[in-house]
């Protein structure tokens, strides 16, 4: 695992390509190690022979995600290329050299557009942040409403608002893992909130955010960034952490914390931690 690990290191630079660890470390997986996509297309030549017809198409169809830059496509995306005829024409040959590979790719449809900038949990992320809060077997779930974030994200920019949409999508993996529903203390959605928070927002800002909306993705996004607005406004507030506690916590008691009244409870502490673990993986700090 720690060669793995240095491996995704040294092959993944967010500065200069647009593939995501998670890419490298499904080929990874697959048997190859490799310093740069040509490289992955040399030694896959090799391993195809190898390998039954449904795992070459796998592995054909993750060297075209490379290739193209692609990020972690799934779903209807990664089946639509599984199913193209040129990748499986190719993996029912025995045997094919590393100009066929390209060759293919070069006649297949235009590269798929990547998943939009915004944190991505992936295996890598999850050893480096927590392993038993998320798991690796929900990476899609984690990452399923990442467009319906950021547009939301886009339409708050464009009205004129600072927006930062790492931390609205770290604060629903916080609270819901991207799976929300209502907790015993009466918390509900995507931001973890009740009525009567709802109802200071939009009295706030002029919104009219309703507990239906806190259960879609797009809307929760509007309302956490209005919600983190109104906090950061506080006099308490002067950090990520204080962030943290106070969306964890409330503003009340982040302040009473601060003036010594009261001791931070472990869960505001845990919170402050996974926060900060989260905000290292941000693509757009």
């Amino acid at each position: 695992m720690k060669l793995v690990s240095e491996s995704l290191e040294q092959l993944y630079d967010k500065g200069k390509l647009s593939v995501s660890p998670y890419l490298y470390e499904a080929l990874l997986a697959e048997g190859i190690q490799f310093k740069n996509p040509k490289d992955a297309i040399k030694k896959a030549v090799r391993l195809l022979p190898n390998l039954a017809k449904n795992k070459r198409i796998n592995l054909l169809t993750l060297l075209f995600l490379l290739n193209t830059g692609a990020v972690n496509v799934e779903g209807e995306n990664r089946q639509a290329i599984e199913n193209n005829k040129y990748i499986v024409n190719l993996a029912e040959k025995p045997r094919v050299s590393a100009s066929e590979i390209e060759g293919v790719f070069d006649l297949m449809a235009p590269p798929i557009k990547a998943k939009p900038n915004i944190l991505q949990m992936t295996s890598a992320v999850i050893d480096a942040v927590d392993s038993v809060r998320f798991s690796k077997n929900k990476l899609d779930q984690y990452n399923q409403y990442d467009e319906d974030i950021l547009k939301a994200v886009k339409e708050l920019r464009d009205s004129g608002e600072n927006v930062n949409a790492d931390l609205i999508k770290a604060i629903m993996l916080i609270e819901t893992g991207m799976k929300p529903s209502k907790n015993s203390l009466g918390f509900e959605g995507f931001p973890q909130t009740k009525e009567k928070f709802i109802d200071g927002i939009n009295k706030r800002y002029n919104t009219n955010f309703t507990m239906k909306d806190m259960y879609d993705p797009y809307e929760s996004a509007k309302f956490i960034h209005y919600y983190l607005d109104a906090l950061g406004k506080s006099k308490w507030v002067d950090s990520v952490a204080d962030i943290a506690i106070a969306y964890n916590w409330g503003i009340g008691n982040l302040g009473k914390y601060k003036r010594g009244e009261k001791k931070l409870p472990d869960q505001s502490k845990t919170y402050v931690k996974l926060l900060k673990s989260l905000e290292l993986h941000y693509p757009s700090v």
